[in-house]
């Protein structure tokens, strides 16, 4: 095991010289009445009357706050689909602290909101969940061009038990067409969510469903002269598998994905760690991870340590937010022959550490890494604002 404050060095002048020049050659890419910002693709357009958009966005966020949050220049991710398929409990539940069972009682959404999550991290930029009623006539009014011109990413929530999915897939036919028209480089994604039932317990289940979405849906879009990359996610809130995927999601429209994932893959490979994740301590969710293969099991035990965290902290000091007020460290050995070690880098971010046990020769050595490693982080990402 070798101190890690060399090679973060080495990577933060590879970063400089390399991730740089990336940068700047995507931004000055000519890609048709598009250009690269900081996030994501933001498309340009023409001029509008600000008044008629101002009405525009009025009319989908009554409440002020929330268009507040959609005049910021962050990312912004758009959940969509049927009502009654889950869109506001995966959102109540990660970010609200609801419990699955909570989310049982929620009424049905009536307007469009929006929630900002990592706003109080130095480190990582905010992004935008807009959470929009599941009635197809009042969609399809309120999501206009407007809106569309600013979101990054779709996410269209199908209700796994209400096969054959017809009333899903016509939707989002039409979604993602009218979406592409605004902006050809929008991303798409779908969860076929509230898979804990006894239909979704064999693979070919999973692949069956997905292909026959997929098929139905990039045909379609195909016939009108649009490449369309879906990503699918078989999701529930009554397991990790709806925060692997948000996860994921988030990291996809996130600017500084590439450049977390190196930093990582430096920690890990100078503390001999089996996987390694930047995760958020209230929802669970990983910003980053390492390059190596995604471990599900090592991020579900991540993610139940977290919860065990948050649970304790609650009993103890219900009155404090753990995240503003303490300095997070555990370690757990864990039959398996993997030790999980825990350490905060912000106050609501912390490095999460999966390590065979047969590798753990100076755990002090671990935490001076995490240390330098957290250094580099605010040099990158705060030093530079």
């Amino acid at each position: 095991m070798v101190n890690v404050s060399s090679n973060i060095d080495r990577l933060d002048m590879y970063l400089n010289s390399n991730v740089s020049n990336d940068i700047l050659l995507s931004s000055n890419e000519s890609v048709d009445n598009n250009t690269e910002g900081s996030f994501g693709t933001v498309p340009m357009s023409i001029p509008k009357s600000m008044s008629n958009v101002e009405n525009s966005i009025s009319r989908v966020f009554i409440n002020e706050s929330d268009r507040a949050i959609f005049n910021k220049r962050i990312p912004l991710i758009m959940f969509c689909g049927l009502g009654g398929s889950g869109k506001t409990s995966i959102i109540q539940m990660l970010y609200k602290k609801l419990s699955p069972y909570e989310t049982m009682s929620l009424p049905s959404t009536k307007q469009g909101s929006i929630l900002e999550i990592n706003g109080d991290s130095k480190l990582f930029p905010s992004i935008g969940l807009i959470d929009l009623p599941g009635n197809g006539q009042t969609q399809d009014t309120l999501i206009n061009e407007d809106i569309l011109e600013k979101v990054s990413l779709i996410i269209f929530v199908i209700d796994s038990q209400n096969n054959p999915y017809n009333d899903e897939i016509v939707r989002a036919k039409k979604l993602f067409k009218k979406a592409l028209k605004v902006n050809k480089n929008m991303y798409f994604e779908i969860f076929m969510h509230k898979t804990d039932n006894e239909a979704f317990s064999i693979d070919d289940s999973y692949i069956e469903y997905k292909r026959d979405i997929h098929e139905k849906i990039s045909g379609y879009i195909f016939q009108y002269g649009f490449d369309i990359d879906i990503r699918y996610h078989f999701t529930s809130i009554y397991n990790d598998s709806i925060i692997e995927a948000l996860s994921k999601v988030i990291q996809r429209v996130s600017p500084n994905t590439q450049i977390l994932e190196r930093l990582l893959d430096v920690l890990v490979v100078s503390s001999s760690l089996e996987k390694a994740f930047l995760m958020d301590i209230h929802s669970r969710t990983f910003i980053a991870c390492d390059s190596s293969l995604f471990d599900p099991i090592g991020f579900e035990l991540c993610a139940d340590i977290l919860n065990v965290i948050t649970e304790i902290a609650g009993i103890y000091s219900p009155d404090k937010n753990i995240a503003k007020t303490s300095k997070i460290s555990c370690s757990v050995r864990l039959d398996t022959g993997h030790f999980l070690y825990i350490k905060n880098v912000d106050h609501n971010i912390l490095v999460a550490c999966v390590i065979r046990n047969e590798h753990i020769k100076d755990s002090n050595l671990i935490d001076i890494n995490i240390d330098i490693f957290k250094k580099v982080l605010f040099q990158k990402f705060v030093s530079n604002k």
